[in-house]
C-alpha cells in the first residue's frame, strides 16, 4: 500500500479548489489524500477524546502516522523508558487507523547499541506496529543489524543529513519518505523531476508499505508536492498493467 500525504492537514486557500467544501480540514484532507503525519505528539499528547474524534470522522482506509515525544528522544535520548507504555497506550486511541510511529533524533546523537537494543527492546515489547527512524547523525549506518532485530525502517529524508540519508535504508517491509523541501528547508516546493525519481523508487522497491510524508508545509508546496505524486505514481501503475495486460 502507498500512502501519500504532509505533516499535518492545514490547506492553504491556494490549495482549496482541490478539497471538498464541507467539514472540518482533516475531513476535507482525508477526502483527498490517505495518510496524515501528526507531528504535535512531539510537543504535547492530545486528549484521548481528541485522537478518537481524529479517528472517528476519517474514512476507513485513511491511516495516521505519529511523532515520537522528544522526551524520549531529545530529552532523554533514548536512556530511558519511563512513560514510553503510557504513551503507547494513549495513542492507541486512534485505533487501527494507527499505521506508524516516527521516532526522529536529534543530530548529535550517536548510534551506541548499549543504549539503543534496550530503548527499542522496551518499545517493541508494548507496540508491534511499523516504526521508522529520521536518524539525522551518519553514526546510525552502523546500525543495520539492530534496525532489522526490532523491525525497525531508517527513513530516507531530503535534504540528506549525510550521505546516503536520501534513500530508504534497512527496510523491512515499511519505507518511510519525510521530504522538508530542498534547498529552502520546510519551505521549497520539489519540481517534476524529483517527484518522479521518488515515484521510480516507490515502484522499483515495492515494500508492503511505503509512507511518503511532506513537510514542506510552511508555504503550502507540501500540499501541492503530495497531489502531483499522488498523479505521477498512478499514472506509472497504470501503465505497468497496461503493459501486462498486453503481454
Amino acid at each position: 500500500m502507498i500512502y501519500i500525504g504532509t505533516a499535518g492537514w492545514s490547506i492553504p486557500k491556494t490549495y482549496a479548489h482541490l478539497f471538498p467544501k464541507e467539514g472540518t480540514h482533516l475531513e476535507r484532507y482525508a477526502q483527498v489524500f490517505n495518510i496524515t503525519e501528526i507531528n504535535k505528539t512531539f510537543y504535547q499528547l492530545p486528549r484521548a477524546s481528541t485522537l478518537q474524534k481524529w479517528s472517528q470522522s476519517t474514512p476507513d482506509h485513511f491511516r495516521f502516522s505519529v511523532k515520537m515525544h522528544r522526551s524520549f528522544t531529545h530529552i532523554h535520548k533514548l536512556r530511558s523508558t519511563e512513560n514510553l507504555h503510557d504513551f503507547i497506550k494513549h495513542l492507541q486511541n486512534l485505533g487501527n487507523k494507527w499505521l506508524a510511529l516516527l521516532i526522529q533524533l536529534p543530530p548529535k546523537l550517536t548510534f551506541e547499541s548499549e543504549i539503543a537494543i534496550p530503548f527499542f527492546s522496551t518499545l517493541r515489547s508494548i507496540y508491534q506496529g511499523h516504526i521508522a527512524l529520521e536518524a539525522r547523525n551518519e553514526t546510525w549506518l552502523e546500525a543495520k543489524e539492530v534496525l532489522h532485530q526490532f523491525d525497525i525502517s531508517l527513513v530516507a529524508a531530503d535534504p540528506p543529513r549525510f550521505e546516503g540519508n536520501d534513500k530508504p535504508l534497512f527496510y523491512t517491509d515499511l519505507i518511510y519518505y519525510r521530504l522538508h523541501g530542498s534547498p529552502k528547508i520546510y519551505y521549497s516546493k520539489y519540481d517534476e523531476k524529483f517527484l518522479r525519481n521518488i515515484a521510480d523508487n516507490i515502484i522499483r522497491l515495492e515494500a508492503k508499505d511505503t509512507l511518503v510524508i511532506f513537510d514542506n508545509t510552511a508555504s503550502g508546496a507540501a500540499i501541492e508536492n503530495a497531489y502531483e505524486l499522488r498523479q505521477i505514481i498512478t499514472s506509472l501503475q497504470s501503465n505497468i498493467e497496461n503493459y501486462d495486460e498486453k503481454k
